[in-house]
């Protein structure tokens, strides 16, 4: 059997190899404590970076953490030329921002996104939304919504 445990006290037994059960009580034991978080992993052209990140400061999110990242896919490398050499570069330049947010602000925070980051060019990016069982602000102990949410202090 394997454990979960959603906040201290609280234990939940699961069986192994039942993900949709697991999510399913995961996702029930959140709504019981009233807490159901998500990390939004955003990846964009660094072009739309300063944009996304306004677009973010005036919707309200409780900040974002903010790295500069390789990737592929779609979009693929391109053939570069230094000192006469030609060379292939399989990965371009990305901008990563991962947000913290409350359940009921994901929809606000993928269209805001979208509305700045989208040029309609393959290579725009992605939004990546994952549960997330807590937080713990470190300077104060806070968690589960409470350390996500923005505080004049910080």
């Amino acid at each position: 059997m394997k454990g979960f445990s959603a906040k201290p006290h609280i234990f939940v037994l699961l069986a192994p190899n039942s993900a949709g059960l697991q999510h399913s009580i995961i996702s029930e034991i959140n709504l019981f404590l009233g807490e159901d978080m998500k990390l939004l992993t955003i990846v964009i052209k660094p072009s739309r970076s300063d944009g996304v990140r306004r677009a973010l400061s005036t919707i309200g999110t409780g900040g974002a953490t903010i790295i500069s990242a390789q990737g592929f896919g779609t979009q693929k490398g391109h053939s570069e030329t230094y000192r006469g050499a030609s060379y292939e570069v399989d990965t371009k330049p990305k901008t990563m921002f991962q947000v913290a947010c409350k359940d009921d602000d994901v929809e606000n925070i993928i269209r805001a996104v979208r509305e700045v980051a989208n040029t309609g060019e393959i290579g725009d990016g992605k939004i990546f939304v994952t549960e997330l069982n807590d937080v713990v602000r470190i300077r104060t102990g806070e968690t589960g919504e409470d350390a996500i949410k923005e505080n004049s202090n910080e």
